[in-house]
């Protein structure tokens, strides 16, 4: 995966993770550094908005450290629920 993203903030880290296009989906990799992507959801779903991304035309798929595949759902352009897909192929995820 690349260019890597790290948000800050609040009295702990926040996710640390990298992001990639791929397939119409933008692949979150969650790097293991403060709080985990889905516990921070929203936080995530912020910051690749003022990254740039249009969260409204793809999916946004992010694998746990545990190498599971999940997704955050989005709607209106912000986040609002995590899918449980437990998939450990991204080629099968972005199938599903």
């Amino acid at each position: 995966m690349t260019n890597p993203v790290a948000i800050l903030g609040g009295p702990w880290p926040h996710a640390v993770f990298s992001a990639e296009e791929r397939a119409g989906a933008l692949c979150l990799v969650d790097l293991g550094h403060g709080r985990s992507i889905a516990n921070d959801a929203a936080a995530v779903v912020r910051a690749l908005r003022s990254a740039g991304y249009d969260l409204d035309v793809r999916r946004v798929l992010y694998r746990d450290p545990d190498g599971v595949w999940n997704e955050i759902q989005i709607e209106g352009g912000w986040f609002h629920s995590v899918r449980n897909l437990n998939c450990d192929s991204l080629e099968a995820v972005i199938g599903a």
